[in-house]
């Protein structure tokens, strides 16, 4: 894949209606890179994150009880540094739940305004 295909990858991100989960990008870069060793494979998947968090059109948060969200407040050095020291732990590929879940601008009005 080029660029402007991980372009059009990133830009169904943010398409998305809903809540998108680390391991639903996980799952859509590892059916393209089947093979790729793990820490590869992980700097790859925080390559194409980066700039969705960079222009602030993805936002990292905690889904809680009653369809409500935690904001990650931090930067969007300490957030991929967060993700990838998590994912590190896991020691595997993200999975349901795991790590972190992003809400696009489209899909915030839903929840309270940033905390």
């Amino acid at each position: 894949m080029n660029e402007t295909d991980h372009q059009k990858l990133r830009n169904e991100w943010l398409a998305e209606d809903s809540e998108l989960g680390l391991w639903e990008i996980v799952g859509d870069l590892r059916g393209l890179y089947p093979q790729m060793e793990a820490d590869e494979f992980r700097t790859l998947t925080i390559q194409m994150i980066r700039p969705l968090l960079e222009q602030g059109v993805l936002h990292a948060v905690d889904l809680l009880p009653e369809g409500k969200v935690r904001y990650w407040k931090c930067t969007t050095e300490e957030t991929l540094e967060r993700i990838e020291n998590e994912w590190r732990l896991l020691d595997q590929d993200p999975n349901i739940g795991d790590i972190v879940w992003f809400l696009s601008d489209k899909f915030i009005e839903k929840y309270d305004p940033k905390q």
